[in-house]
C-alpha cells in the first residue's frame, strides 16, 4: 500500500496550479478577414435573423424567431455585453402551379 504525505502533496498541487495560472498567453489575433469582428467597449452584440414570416412556411419561421427571442431574453448578455436582435422578414412570392 502506498502512503502519501498529504501536506507535501497538497503543496505540490498548489504550486503546480499557481505556476500554470502564471503563464501568459499571447493576445488573440484573428487572421480570418471574413469571420473576425471588432466590437468596441460598451457596444451590444448584434445578432441578425432572416426568416420567412409570411406565406405557407410562416409558422416555422415565426416559431424560430420566437425561440431566438426567448433565448436572448433568458441569456441577457454575451461576455457582459447586451444583445441586440434584429429580425428581418423574407418575403416569399407564391407562384400558382397550373
Amino acid at each position: 500500500m502506498l502512503k502519501f504525505n498529504l501536506p507535501l502533496l497538497s503543496l505540490f498541487f498548489s504550486v503546480a496550479t499557481w505556476l500554470n495560472g502564471c503563464t501568459q498567453e499571447p493576445p488573440f489575433e484573428c487572421t480570418d478577414a471574413i469571420a473576425c469582428v471588432t466590437i468596441n467597449r460598451g457596444e451590444p452584440i448584434k445578432i441578425g435573423v432572416l426568416q420567412t414570416l409570411s406565406g405557407g412556411t410562416a409558422p416555422g419561421g415565426i416559431d424560430q424567431v420566437r425561440t431566438i427571442q426567448l433565448v436572448v431574453e433568458q441569456r441577457g448578455d454575451i461576455l457582459n455585453r447586451p444583445i441586440l436582435l434584429k429580425v428581418k422578414a423574407e418575403f416569399i412570392i407564391e407562384i400558382p402551379v397550373n
